[in-house]
């Protein structure tokens, strides 16, 4: 299962790969995936959904839609997960529901990247450390122009990343301004080239603390346009160089204004009234809506 429209933050349109051919009908009916000519979706013997090539004569590649016995059952219907500490056999005619180990939420703020299941808040609802990883993998490649500063707006206050705020892989975070502490929480590369970065003049600004990228995306709801996300651009980690990553930088100056390149130059990202990084337009004076960069 992936969201509809293929972009795991929810914001994809249509993609052939969840796309089916039907004729109107309850079936029975073959699922074959528009990208996958040929291929066919079909129940293995352990009562998973697979993929096998397409066999008109093979019953487990045919499905009708409509109410099953299972659905009816009360005892399925009222079925209450068990408790993560103990294991009960069952049935091919119920369901199954796997248990995660989720470590109680702290009061604090985690200071250094978690590498167990936490409570997270955005989709997943648990931190997945081994996806978070891969989507926010470091690049041993990139060049760094600062590594581990701060960044401090023009009220003193420096740019902030909890870890749990954002979905299962950490992409989706939010990024707020505190008073600056010197923690890994507000730390940050500049990043002049790498796996993520081709374009000369341009910077990625990079969570030490996650590896994730600051970003711009116009398409999300406003107010929430600024976030953390995978570098590259994809979800899972497998995206490249993205404009929406990348900010004009000129070597020397301990200063950054953070105008992403997909926003052609009229927009910056700044604190707004809630104290979380938001875009705007960028204003005639450009120190007003810098931030300064602490090296120590």
């Amino acid at each position: 299962m992936f969201s509809c429209g293929g972009r795991a933050d929810g914001d994809g349109l249509v993609t052939n790969s969840q796309l089916f051919p039907f004729n109107g009908t309850s079936g029975p009916l073959t699922l074959s995936p528009e990208n996958a000519p040929g291929t066919c979706l079909s129940t293995t013997a352990a009562n998973v959904l697979d993929q096998a090539p397409c066999d008109g004569s093979d019953s487990s590649q045919t499905f009708n839609f409509g109410a099953s016995s299972a659905a009816a059952d009360p005892a399925i219907a009222s079925f209450v997960a068990p408790a993560a500490s103990s294991a009960a056999d069952a049935s091919s005619s119920t369901v199954l529901i796997s248990s995660v180990a989720v470590t109680a939420a702290a009061s604090a703020v985690p200071t250094s990247n978690p590498t167990t299941p936490l409570p997270v808040s955005r989709a997943g609802g648990v931190l997945d450390p081994s996806a978070a990883a891969e989507a926010n993998e470091l690049d041993d490649t990139a060049v760094k122009a600062f590594s581990s500063v701060s960044l401090k707006d023009a009220s003193g206050q420096c740019l902030f990343v909890d870890p749990t705020a954002g979905d299962f892989r950490q992409n989706l975070i939010p990024i707020t301004l505190q008073a600056c502490d010197g923690s890994q929480n507000q730390a940050w590369d500049i990043v002049t080239s790498g796996k993520h970065n081709d374009v000369a003049g341009s910077v990625l600004v990079v969570s030490s603390l996650t590896q994730g990228c600051l970003n711009f995306d116009p398409r999300r709801t406003a107010g929430d346009t600024v976030i953390m996300f995978s570098c590259g651009g994809r979800a899972d980690g497998d995206g490249l160089v993205t404009n929406s990553q990348l900010f004009p930088f000129t070597e020397g100056p301990t200063d950054i204004l953070l105008a992403p390149e997909n926003g052609n130059n009229a927009t910056c990202l700044v604190a707004n009234a809630a104290g979380k990084l938001d875009s705007t337009t960028c204003a005639g004076d450009a120190t007003s809506q810098s931030f300064t960069i602490l090296t120590a």
